[in-house]
């Protein structure tokens, strides 16, 4: 499942949200879910209002559905997309997951910014560190990698690949080096490779 497998419009008809829609996303629960406290104040402010509420709800629909439809039949599952925004509930489930060949980790999460994002002042109004956020999910990433090695050795002979979701406009997400090389000396070696690609 990729994010174009969820038709928003269904819930947010021609960018009007139902009052009840439009409750909920301009609510404090919706802000507390969507992690908008760590977006750059100079990202969010680029665009109308309406268009991040629509994205952030975008996100966090994919990211329930992706648990939802998964978590009753994990221990069927041979390929798994793990939005990298919710790894640490997925943490908690590796043991379910002996079947499993092949790991996408979708980068659903607001990391990476362009230059011209990153001005001094909007890092002195930042809470946190941009860099603590996708160094704390990407090497949860990796524990949960290391866990299934240690538990299922010799299982993930599809590989693991971390994939831009493409769910942020002008911010394209990438995962850092040193990680896909130390989840490479994890994985057990391909044989037969037909095709290299980008994944």
């Amino acid at each position: 499942m990729d994010k174009d497998s969820i038709n928003i419009d269904e819930y947010w008809w021609q960018e009007n949200p139902s009052p009840k829609l439009s409750e909920f996303v301009n609510g404090g629960e919706f802000t507390r879910l969507c992690g908008l406290d760590r977006i750059l104040p100079t990202y969010y402010g680029k665009y109308e209002k309406e268009q991040h509420l629509r994205q952030f709800y975008r996100v966090m629909l994919f990211r329930e559905a992706t648990w939802t439809l998964g978590e009753p039949i994990f221990e069927q599952l041979q390929s798994l997309t793990i939005p990298i925004s919710t790894i640490d509930q997925y943490l908690g489930v590796v043991s379910r997951l002996g079947r499993l060949e092949r790991i996408r980790f979708l980068l659903d999460a607001l990391f990476d910014y362009k230059a011209s994002y990153v001005w001094t002042a909007a890092l002195e109004e930042f809470m946190f560190p941009i860099d603590d956020f996708k160094n704390q999910a990407m090497h949860s990433a990796l524990q949960f990698i290391k866990e299934h090695v240690q538990l299922f050795p010799g299982h993930l002979v599809g590989g693991v690949s971390f994939v831009d979701g493409d769910f942020w406009m002008d911010a394209p997400q990438g995962c850092l080096r040193e990680i896909q090389m130390e989840v490479a000396r994890l994985l057990p070696p391909f044989e037969g490779v037909c095709v290299v690609n980008n994944e």
